[in-house]
């Protein structure tokens, strides 16, 4: 007569499964890992570290610092006046700027270091150029614009 066989299914090792599946993450991530850690040891060499450190360890001082200063009125005008300021520079053009900042440059550039002053003559036809007109136009309305917020 038969006999019956034992038979017991090979459980898979599930801590082995697991390492392959946690290799393969990390060796996706190596990359972040490795900028992460450069990062680290970058602030470590500067003191960074230690800087954070020590603000953390006088945090209630460094609070009681900004909590005297921010109860002053004039702290309270500079935090305003830096909102208004930055409000306007971000309303402004930036290829305007640029091509401001880049002629003022070439002029600069060209202009001799001792040159004798220009003569009242020169000075009229250098104003009575368009570029110089529509510059000083310009100027005239922000100086417009500056007399109105007087009143």
């Amino acid at each position: 007569m038969a006999h019956a066989v034992d038979y017991t299914p090979a459980v898979p090792d599930r801590t082995w499964t697991e390492k392959r599946a946690l290799d393969a993450e990390a060796m996706q991530n190596l990359g972040a890992l490795l900028a992460a850690m450069e990062a680290l040891e970058e602030a470590h060499k500067n003191q960074v570290l230690d800087w954070l450190r020590g603000a953390i360890g006088a945090k209630s001082a460094i609070f009681s610092i900004v909590a005297d200063l921010g109860s002053k009125p004039a702290a309270v005008n500079a935090v305003r006046n830096v909102i208004a300021l930055a409000t306007a520079v971000g309303e402004i053009n930036p290829e305007f700027l640029t091509r401001a900042s880049t002629n003022l440059k070439s002029t600069v550039a060209i202009q001799p270091k001792e040159s004798p002053a220009p003569s009242l003559w020169q000075l009229l036809r250098r104003a009575n150029q368009p570029d110089t007109r529509r510059g000083m136009g310009f100027l005239l309305e922000i100086a417009g614009a500056v007399g109105r917020s007087l009143e």
